[in-house]
């Protein structure tokens, strides 16, 4: 029955990535800024904060990388300022996080995986950004990865919460993955988010077939 259960979670994370295949990449920014929002407002309404904190904590969960990294840069335009769509996705995202039940087991199961889609996205769009601006691959590479986990780090560290990029185990191994899908992706001529995209998508297949494994050698130790 478990290998039934991880088999169908595999199968819906490839047909999670053929579809975003055929998406533009402003089109998957937008869903990723929903994702996180809806998560940073799902999860600080768990803990018991008012609705304005709720909303205050979703925005910046979706949009603090991406702000972050514009101010590092110092580039003009703020996207979420010149661009309304973000705003909007984000009010939308955090009235769903009000509507749907965010315990069930299977909503939490579909949101872990696209949520680690959308920091594999911005990650991607974060390296592109930084790269462009200071020629530097390195400093790409730093403001990739403020651009997907700096939205994460100030929701838990306002929260007072030992932030997920820390406590989550497979956190790790998802970062090493999207920087070699970045790096394989450029070399081959792709565009970077396919490489980071299917990078998560391997490592959760892995983790999700792996997980009896695990389950099994904590239970003998």
């Amino acid at each position: 029955m478990r290998f039934i259960d991880s088999h169908l979670k595999v199968t819906f994370q490839i047909k999670c990535f053929r579809v975003m295949m055929n998406i533009d990449i402003y089109y998957l920014d937008l869903i990723g800024t929903a994702v996180f929002a809806y998560g940073g407002a799902a999860v600080t309404r768990e803990r018991g904060f008012s609705i304005v904190t709720v909303c205050v904590l979703g925005i910046a969960t979706a949009v603090g990388g991406g702000t972050v990294r514009h101010f590092l840069l110092q580039t003009d335009n703020l996207f979420w300022i010149d661009d309304i769509w973000y705003l909007l996705v984000c009010a939308v995202a955090i009235a769903l996080a009000y509507l749907t039940p965010f315990e069930l087991v299977i909503t939490r199961i579909v949101f872990r995986f696209i949520d680690n889609l959308s920091i594999a996205i911005f990650i991607s769009i974060g390296f592109t950004i930084a790269a462009d601006v200071t020629n530097s691959l390195f400093i790409g590479a730093a403001l990739g990865l403020i651009t997907g986990i700096g939205g994460r780090l100030i929701r838990d560290t306002l929260t007072v919460k030992v932030p997920s990029v820390f406590s989550d185990p497979i956190i790790p191994y998802l970062l090493l993955a999207i920087c070699l899908g970045i790096y394989v992706a450029n070399s081959m001529g792709f565009e970077s988010w396919i490489g980071s995209c299917l990078g998560v998508a391997l490592v959760q297949a892995g983790w999700i077939l792996s997980r009896d494994t695990r389950t099994t050698i904590i239970q003998n130790r």
